[in-house]
């Protein structure tokens, strides 16, 4: 497997700080291309995302400070709302696993508990801010369920 960020051979604005590139899967034989957008929603102009801006997603990850409760709780207020993405895919994401031992505020059993209750089954997984492997995981994981979806 390998994998590459496309280079801006075409032209390519994102919105603002918004979108991220697309990105090149090679499995095989076979080449896909993901297009990954990440939005801020923590501005009160911005806690709810229009539903037409997941249309074509395929999945939804949803993310959290391992050591910001708030952020957390946040996320909970908004559990009726994920309610519209129930033919989406969601990960749950608990940041910055690097530095949980000292001022953790979540636990990894209540997190998994409403990453399955309320986000319909979703994967729990904590990662690190310092370290691009555990992300890197995280998007091989979704592009390979979607690659084996496509199969099918």
């Amino acid at each position: 497997m390998d994998h590459q960020v496309v280079n801006p051979l075409y032209p390519y604005l994102p919105t603002i700080g918004v979108d991220f590139r697309a990105k090149l899967f090679v499995i095989g034989d076979n080449i896909f291309s993901e297009k990954i957008q990440l939005w801020d929603r923590q501005s009160n102009s911005a806690k709810f995302l229009p539903t037409s801006y997941f249309v074509n997603a395929t999945f939804i990850f949803e993310m959290f400070s391992l050591m910001n409760r708030d952020t957390f709780d946040s996320l909970i207020e908004k559990s009726n709302h994920f309610n519209n993405f129930k033919n989406k895919e969601m990960i749950l994401l608990g940041t910055g696993s690097d530095d949980v031992q000292h001022s953790r505020c979540v636990s990894v059993r209540e997190a998994s508990k409403f990453a399955f209750e309320k986000l319909n089954g979703a994967l729990y997984q904590e990662i690190s801010l310092c370290e691009t492997f555990d992300a890197k995981s995280i998007l091989w994981y979704a592009c390979l369920l979607q690659y084996c979806l496509r199969e099918q």
